[in-house]
Parts: structure tokens; C-alpha cells; sequence
């Protein structure tokens, strides 16, 4: 808890010359609104005044709607949205996702992890991300290191638009929320708003009153503070507006700091704004556009939101934020009109079935297309139209077949949940929506991106992803390991990788389950540590190592010892190099046995992933596609001529010629392959 400090002198003469609840502080109160405000324009003036005037004749205004009946409420005075069944893929059900951004306020941040990690719903993941902080931020994060559900990432400083946007990258969840370093979570915050959501399906996001509170965790009393939505000018309690009709043009971000919104929304509007102080308020414009918000319903106060010198609302003038807010105001509008000129969706003849049956609006300015990936890859559409590829579901090979495809639409959809992970491979864009709604989700997309995108540079929606930061700022400990490690392209491979690994600061080791030769000499040669598997008690020696300290095991054609990598909570990752055609049926039965608990398999190629997925069965919501190979061109430099290469090679003009990139190696079966093609030349010259 914070330290209450006692009131100061000057508080205590104010509150004997404005009593709390007085008259005079009522009319005080008016008059310190009306010289505030003045300096932000006649409009913002005269909305403080207005509102301002209820808390001194309150006879004269009507009070709020009594609350509901006990249990979720009912959402009131909803406008008009468009919403739809859909999940994004991967999300996993029930999970929030939590991010809070720091910048600087190591002194707070404690108390700030500590609301969230104290909530009644504990199913969360809270991502914590340092935004190019110097006060030593980091040694708050060791402090919470041991929970799991917490993770941190750190990125040189590029503002808190900027930041959310990059927090939101690693979010899994069902459900979506941020909070600040500077604020407090009260425990019941995630547990009423996920019930309101689950709830009320038609609901986007939901929002709910909160206490303010000043720089000592103080109820906040001054009254200059939304006086508009406190019951007395000594109240810190905000009880925000229910009723969002016209909230796009209040001129006033009521929505406030406690909310929750759907995993599917945040990929649907995408980027928060990049321009500070009016991030959250661009967020809401745009979503009251096209989706569905709602307040709780209930008076209760679910968050501390703290009022101090360092916050953007303290910094307002000096930061320029009213102007911005008039110009995001002024955009909106115009985007808001450019919308209005209506959209047509476009269907492809072969999803005549997922047409709406609502007319087609032909005056429309803006065309969307749903279309099915097998056409899209004949008939590649224009640059600069809306496309939306559409995947049946019935062939599960076709993500991976058509995967150019998914760089080439907007968004890929699917009925069929394993269908849109598959997409996931390729694109953070990849939903699962009814059939029948394929058409109204590919409007809605569409008109998302429009807003996201309205008048903003590509300069302007670039970012620099942030990295993981482990606890203590110690390295990674990886272990590489294999099943055997005598020479070969494997061997070469791992070998690449554990230098690249110590060159990242990794700190590395390499295990080999069974025979070690050359590689095994040439790794120690390179400094890198070698531990080979006591045959005789392998599980016992596995264990060991794993105690001894390591955060990744990445194996390499082995699955030994993943169950027990799972039981001592270290990540067992594994690494598919190729499409395992030669497994025999024990090695796949093996392999298969190994999925539960391994965290991931990464694929060196979509190719790898595709086999792995249709024809070994692992799951593709566990696999990753890391390709390591690079799109070449013609095999002859256009600087060396054919015939000059011929004759470097020593080969004549019209000698055979085959190119098998692969090292010197029994099993890569070069003899093999020659002896085949020096028999196929005798039929086929």
C-alpha cells in the first residue's frame, strides 16, 4: 500500500473557506472549470461549463439511470453496429491479455503488477514492456520473474502508441485489456468484464467506472478533475456516461482507463494511432464506428486511475494534446464521411452460397472481393484492391499450397478452426467466421483497415519490434541436442546455429543422447561445451542437466526427454529440417508421442510444416515456420556465361551436367543419385 501523507496547510484553509459539498464550493468550483477550460477553445469551454453546471443545480438535470437488478447487466442505449461470430486463430479461450507499457516510473510499477497478478480471474498473461525506460525498470521485473504468467519485453523508446502496438504482438488471449504503471487494478477488474462479455456476445467492449486517485494513492479530490462525471466536486468516485450516441462527436474521451475488448477486435482494428496523448481516443472513434461498446451497467469502481504531474492528462497544454485532439477530431469526421459512400462486397461465383441475402449496394465507393485462394492464385487481383480469401476447410493442404496467396489478400477466413491455425503459419490476419457470415466479415474487415489506414503514412505505421528480456538480464541458456553428432549437413547445421546463439548472447551447450566423432571435436575446438549422455542412467544424467540451469531445449532429429523437460517446466522445442519421408513407423510412432510435450516444432519451411502437419499429424497450432533458405535466382550468374562456367568445371559443351547441393556424405546418396541418372540417360539422352 501507498503512505498516506497528511493534508497540507493550504488544504486545510480551503476546505474551511470551500466546505466539501458547500455552495460556495460548488460555485468556486464553476468558476476554477470556466478559467481552465477557456484556454482550449469556445467548444471545450462550453462543454465543461455545461457539464460542470449540473453539480451546482443538480435539481435541474437528471440523475443517473438507477443500476440494474443484481447479476450482468443488460448493455443500454447501443448503437447500431455491425458485429459478427468470429475468433481469431490461435487465441486461446478464456485467457486475458494484459499489457502494460513503462516508461520511467520503476517507483510505481510494483504496485501496478502487483493489481494485476492480485485478480479474482487468474486465467491471464500480463506483458510487461519497458519502452526505453533508464530508471531501472528491471529490477521490478526480477522481482516478479517466478510468476509464469508474466512476461517483458524491452525496445529502445518509441512512445506508448508505438509500445501498445508492439505489446499486443505477443497476445494470446481471448480477451484484451492495458493498464499503466501508474495506475492500479482493483482485484474484481477482469473477472466483471470477462462475465459481461461472455455475457453479451454482441459486444465488442465494455467499459466501467473507476476511482481517481492523486500522486499518493489518495482518493483525488480536487474538482477540476471530469468534474462532469463526479457526483460532488469532493467525490473522487468517476461514474462515466452509459449512453454512447454521438460519442464521436462529444469532443470528450469519457471511456476511460478500465475496459476489456475482444482478442478478435484488436487484430480487427489493428495499430493503435502513433501520435501521443491520443492513442485510446483514436482506439474508441474507431471502434464505435463499426463495432459494438457498452458500459458495465452497474456503479461499481474497478480501477485506481492516478491524477499527478507526470501523467499525459497533467502534461495536456505542455504536450500539445488539446490540438491534437481537434485535429483527430476533424480526421475522424472525414473519415467517418469518406466511409459513408458505402461498400459493396463482391463475391466470387464459386461462394455464391455465402452471399447475403441483403442487395448489393451498386452506388457504392468501395468495392471488397471474397474470393476462394485457388482463384486468387490464378487471377492474382489489382494493386491496391480489397481482397478477402476465402479456405473451405476441405482440402488441408491448401494453406500450404497457396500460401503466396495469404501475402496477397487483406485477410484470410475459414470456417474451420485447424484450417485458419494452418493460415496462422503465414499471416496475422487469419479468423474463423460461419460461412454464413463470410461476406458481412469481409465488409467489416475492410472497412477496419480503411479507418486504421485513413490519411496515415506507411512511415508513419512502422515499428521496431522489442525483445524478450529474462530475469535478472542473465542470458538465455539453451541446450542443442542431438540424437547422434558425427559429421554431415546436421552436424553443420547445429553447429551454425550454437555459434549464431553465443554471438546473440546465448549461453549455449551441446548435448549428444548417443555417438559423438569429428562435429563433436570441431564443437569443442569452437569453445562450445559437449556433454554426452551417461548411458547408463540417461534420465537421471537428463535431469541433472536441466537443473542445473536451462530455459530451452532445442533437439535436433531426437525427441528424447521431453516428457521430462515438460515435468521440470523447460521448454522443449523441437526442429524440423526437412519432410521426414524416410521415417520408419516406431520413429514416427516416437515422434508423435514427443508432441504433448514439446512447446513447438520449428519448420525450416512451409514444405516441412506441411508434412509435419498432414501427413506426421502434429497439431498446427505447434508449429512455427522459420525458413532458413533464401528465393535465388537463375543458377548462373548473369556475369559468367554458361559455356564459361563449362569450361571452369572442365566439362564439354554437351556433357550432362547435375547440381546436388549437399556435402560429401554416404547417406546423402551422391554414388546413388549418379549411377541413376547415368542409367536414365541410356532412354532418356
Amino acid at each position: 500500500m501507498i503512505a498516506r501523507r497528511p493534508p497540507s496547510l493550504a488544504r486545510r484553509l480551503r476546505l474551511v473557506v470551500f466546505p466539501r459539498g458547500s455552495v460556495r464550493e460548488r460555485v468556486a468550483f464553476l468558476m476554477k472549470v470556466s478559467v481552465l477550460e477557456v484556454r482550449h477553445g469556445p467548444r471545450a469551454w462550453w462543454t465543461a461549463v455545461r457539464t460542470a453546471g449540473r453539480l451546482l443545480l443538480p435539481r435541474l438535470t437528471p440523475a443517473r439511470p438507477a443500476p440494474p437488478p443484481a447479476g450482468v447487466p443488460e448493455p443500454t442505449a447501443l448503437p447500431a453496429r455491425s458485429t459478427l461470430p468470429r475468433q481469431v486463430a490461435g487465441e486461446v479461450s478464456g485467457l486475458v491479455s494484459v499489457v502494460l507499457p513503462v516508461y520511467n516510473q520503476a517507483n510505481l510499477l510494483g504496485d501496478a503488477i502487483a493489481s494485476v497478478l492480485a485478480q479474482t480471474y487468474t486465467n491471464l498473461e500480463l506483458i510487461v514492456l519497458s519502452d526505453g525506460s533508464t530508471d531501472g525498470v528491471e529490477a521490478v521485473f526480477d522481482r516478479f520473474a517466478s510468476d509464469p504468467r508474466v512476461r517483458f519485453l524491452v525496445q529502445a523508446n518509441q512512445k506508448l502508441p508505438r509500445a501498445l502496438s508492439n505489446g499486443f504482438d505477443f497476445a494470446r488471449g481471448e480477451f484484451w485489456t492495458w493498464t499503466s504503471a501508474d495506475n492500479l487494478m482493483e482485484p474484481r477488474h477482469l473477472e466483471r468484464e470477462v462475465e459481461f462479455l461472455r455475457a453479451h456476445p454482441d459486444v465488442d467492449f465494455v467499459y466501467a467506472d473507476y476511482i481517481a486517485i492523486d500522486d499518493r494513492g489518495a482518493p483525488l479530490r480536487d474538482p477540476a478533475f471530469r468534474p462532469h462525471n463526479r457526483s460532488s466536486p469532493s467525490s473522487p468516485d468517476i461514474h462515466l456516461p452509459r449512453d454512447l450516441t454521438g460519442f464521436n462527436d462529444l469532443y470528450d474521451n469519457f471511456i476511460g482507463p478500465c475496459f476489456m475488448y475482444r482478442g478478435s477486435v484488436g487484430k480487427l482494428l489493428g495499430d493503435y494511432a502513433p501520435e501521443l496523448g491520443v492513442e485510446d481516443y483514436d482506439y474508441w472513434l474507431r471502434m464505435n464506428t463499426v463495432m459494438r461498446i457498452a458500459h458495465l451497467g452497474t456503479d461499481e469502481l474497478l480501477y485506481r486511475y492516478r491524477v499527478h504531474d507526470n501523467s499525459l492528462c497533467a502534461q495536456a497544454a505542455e504536450l500539445g494534446i488539446h490540438s491534437r485532439k481537434d485535429r483527430l477530431t476533424a480526421l475522424d469526421r472525414r473519415r467517418r464521411a469518406a466511409l459513408a459512400l458505402g461498400w459493396r462486397v463482391e463475391v466470387a461465383p464459386e461462394l455464391r452460397a455465402l452471399q447475403q441475402t441483403t442487395p448489393s449496394d451498386a452506388a457504392a465507393q468501395h468495392t471488397v472481393h471474397l474470393v476462394p485462394a485457388a482463384a486468387l492464385a490464378q487471377q492474382p487481383p489489382t494493386p491496391g484492391s480489397r481482397v478477402i480469401a476465402w479456405f473451405d476447410g476441405r482440402d488441408p493442404e491448401a494453406p500450404y499450397r497457396l500460401r503466396q496467396m495469404v501475402d496477397v489478400a487483406q485477410a484470410c477466413v475459414s470456417s474451420d478452426p485447424t484450417t485458419a491455425d494452418r493460415l496462422a503459419l503465414f499471416t496475422g490476419s487469419a479468423f474463423v467466421v460461419p460461412p454464413a457470415d463470410a461476406a458481412a466479415f469481409a465488409e467489416l474487415h475492410a472497412k477496419n483497415r480503411f479507418l486504421r489506414e485513413f490519411e496515415q503514412s506507411t512511415e508513419q505505421r512502422r515499428r521496431v519490434p522489442p525483445r524478450v528480456r529474462l530475469p535478472h538480464g542473465r542470458k538465455l541458456r539453451v541446450l542443442l541436442q542431438v540424437d547422434d553428432f558425427a559429421q554431415g549437413g546436421l552436424e553443420q547445421v547445429v553447429l551454425d546455429l550454437a555459434i549464431t546463439l553465443r554471438q546473440s548472447d546465448c549461453q549455449v551447450q551441446l548435448l549428444v543422447i548417443g555417438s559423438a566423432g569429428d562435429a563433436a571435436a570441431r564443437a569443442t575446438a569452437l569453445g562450445l561445451p559437449v556433454v554426452q549422455l551417461d548411458r547408463a542412467r540417461q534420465r537421471e544424467h537428463y535431469q541433472q542437466l536441466l537443473r542445473a540451469g536451462c530455459d530451452v531445449v532445442n533437439a535436433h532429429y531426437s525427441t528424447f526427454g521431453a516428457e521430462l523437460a515438460a515435468a521440470a517446466k523447460v521448454s522443449f522445442v523441437q526442429t524440423v529440417h526437412n519432410t521426414y519421408v524416410w521415417m520408419n513407423g516406431t520413429q514416427i510412432e516416437a515422434l508423435r508421442r514427443s508432441v504433448p510435450a514439446t512447446a513447438a516444432f520449428v519448420c525450416v519451411s512451409a514444405e516441412a510444416a506441411r508434412y509435419s502437419d498432414v501427413v506426421l499429424g502434429i497439431p498446427p497450432s505447434k508449429l512455427i515456420v522459420l525458413a532458413n533458405g533464401v528465393e535465388i535466382g537463375p543458377p548462373v550468374a548473369a556475369t559468367t556465361s554458361r559455356q564459361q562456367l563449362r569450361a571452369q568445371l572442365g566439362l564439354a559443351p554437351d556433357d550432362f551436367a547435375f547440381l546436388q547441393v549437399a556435402s560429401i556424405y554416404p547417406p546423402k546418396a551422391q554414388r546413388v543419385a549418379a549411377q541413376a541418372l547415368h542409367a536414365l540417360r541410356t532412354t532418356h539422352p
